[in-house]
């Protein structure tokens, strides 16, 4: 992924706000509702079915709630990059650190 890239002919990917094991965590606007969002997208091994799978469950589960303390979620799909297809879920952006960040400031 890189920034200025369209993800399913609807996200533009503006910046990487975050990394873990199953992928990266992109600043993305989208112009059908004209609002910065955050997208998730699965990267390597992560695509696999088994993990696109759990992924797709993350997606049902989270959607299903709703909480000041839970992020919104809006979207869940895949889409074709590069050749490879590439699961992602669309949620609220919040302004804010990255919980390591905030740990590390802690002493955690």
């Amino acid at each position: 992924m890189q920034a200025g890239a369209m993800l399913d002919g609807r996200y533009r990917l503006i910046e990487p706000i975050g990394a873990g094991g199953f992928g990266q965590v992109w600043k993305t606007y989208d112009p059908n509702v004209d609002r910065l969002v955050a997208v998730k997208v699965l990267t390597g091994d992560a695509g696999s079915s088994r993990q696109v799978a759990r992924f797709a469950r993350e997606a049902a589960v989270a959607g299903g709630l709703a909480h000041p303390n839970i992020v919104t979620i809006h979207d869940f799909g895949s889409a074709a990059y590069n050749g490879q297809t590439c699961a992602y879920l669309v949620m609220e952006l919040l302004p804010g650190q990255p919980l390591s960040s905030a740990l590390q400031a802690c002493g955690g």
